[in-house]
């Protein structure tokens, strides 16, 4: 299916749901719990030795055919050659209790570990373990700058939450044209959720001037990356014939 096939779908979806029309709560909740997984693209993560890359191949081989032991302790084995994805994978292990006892003082550790070899998503979490006290003493301002130097080393996630962070005052970061920087470099990365925000803000004229066309652009993107929400705002302004750019009205007529 091309993108704007999947974008005219995810649309229909946005109609759907606006309407209420035989929409499966269980369906939707199936779809909520998705988006809560989804993730930014990672640039930053740390580069690999040959071994470490074997290991990793080996553990995730042994994982997805239901050996959980041997994936765990292959990626014990990668981590202790200083591997940061194998030691970021076992400290989200330990943070979940996956697979491993859960223990948060232990998932903090590995992933400090993890985020000082320069893993991008590992300084994402270190900075979240950071702001919120998670395994250990909390620290906002230190998380605060670790989760820049993630968003900065390209993890989308990262660019999101600093842009969050800018457009609610969060941290004294009150700067809305920095708070859409972010988001347009968070949607450049693969972030969906980017493109809502974005939508939204053109929409409203919220941190930026109301532009009802780049609303419109960004939304389709987002629809087009699959992204519900954004599917959602297109469906409902078609459904109400409202926030339309006019040339969008003129190629429906």
């Amino acid at each position: 299916m091309n993108g704007r096939r999947m974008a005219w779908g995810m649309v229909v979806i946005g109609l759907v749901m606006a309407s209420g029309w035989g929409v499966d709560k269980r369906a939707l909740a199936a779809v909520e719990a998705a988006q809560k997984q989804q993730a930014g693209q990672t640039a930053g993560k740390a580069e690999q030795t040959e071994e470490q890359v074997v290991l990793l191949a080996r553990a995730d081989f042994a994982l997805e055919h239901g050996d959980t032991q041997r994936g765990i302790d292959l990626l014990r084995q990668a981590a202790d050659k200083g591997s940061a994805e194998a030691l970021y994978r076992l400290a989200i292990r330990h943070a979940a209790g996956k697979g491993v006892a859960e223990d948060p003082e232990q998932a903090r550790r590995l992933m400090k570990k993890a985020a000082d070899l320069g893993h991008a998503e590992a300084m994402r979490e270190m900075a979240e373990y950071l702001m919120k006290g998670y395994g250990g003493p909390k620290d906002a301002e230190a998380g605060f700058a670790l989760m820049r130097k993630a968003a900065e080393a390209g993890d989308g996630r990262a660019l999101f939450r600093m842009a969050l962070f800018a457009l609610g005052n969060h941290y004294k970061q009150a700067d809305a044209n920095q708070g859409i920087a972010w988001l347009k470099q968070a949607a450049e990365k693969g972030y969906k959720r980017a493109y809502y925000f974005l939508a939204a803000a053109y929409l409203s004229g919220e941190g930026v001037e109301k532009n009802l066309s780049k609303a419109y652009e960004w939304a389709w993107k987002g629809a087009e990356a699959g992204e519900l929400e954004s599917a959602y705002l297109l469906g409902m302004s078609l459904a109400a014939g409202e926030n339309v750019p006019e040339d969008v009205v003129e190629g429906l007529k």
